[in-house]
């Protein structure tokens, strides 16, 4: 039961974590609505819209720059035309002194089904330690 729509959210979610190792902001900014709201990361506040959203993820780019990515647990709860998906993905990548990381990406994302697409409309969104010690992120030698 609703097959299709999970493989579609799935998709949404490729595309925009590629859009995110590709920096591919045209891209992304196709897979959010305009008036998407949020967290990234640890920033101090709700962000509102899209744009502030790519001005955000922009500047954290600047410190950690994803390569790769592998999917590792998802959910999909339906209300309608809404999906809460709750995922976690292995990232990989580097830091901004150019020293590789591993990590967790953790989301819960509201999507939306508008005119026969999903789209992004809420998420919450941390880049974590893949175990143990919550204040660091592997970096090899670190």
């Amino acid at each position: 039961m609703r097959e299709r729509d999970k493989d579609d959210i799935r998709h949404q979610i490729d595309i925009t974590l590629r859009a995110y190792i590709d920096q591919d902001w045209d891209t992304f900014q196709q897979t959010h609505v305009p008036e998407w709201c949020g967290f990234f990361q640890q920033f101090p506040i709700i962000i509102k819209g899209r744009d502030s959203l790519m001005a955000v993820a922009k500047d954290k780019m600047q410190k950690y720059q994803f390569h790769d990515y592998e999917m590792i647990e998802i959910a999909y709860r339906f209300f309608g035309d809404t999906c809460i998906t709750p995922y976690v993905a292995r990232i990989k990548g580097i830091t901004g002194d150019h020293k590789p990381f591993e990590a967790r990406l953790q989301s819960i994302s509201v999507y939306f089904k508008q005119q026969r697409e999903w789209q992004l409309a809420v998420s919450d969104f941390y880049i974590l330690p893949l175990e143990g010690n919550l204040d660091e992120i592997t970096v090899d030698g670190a």
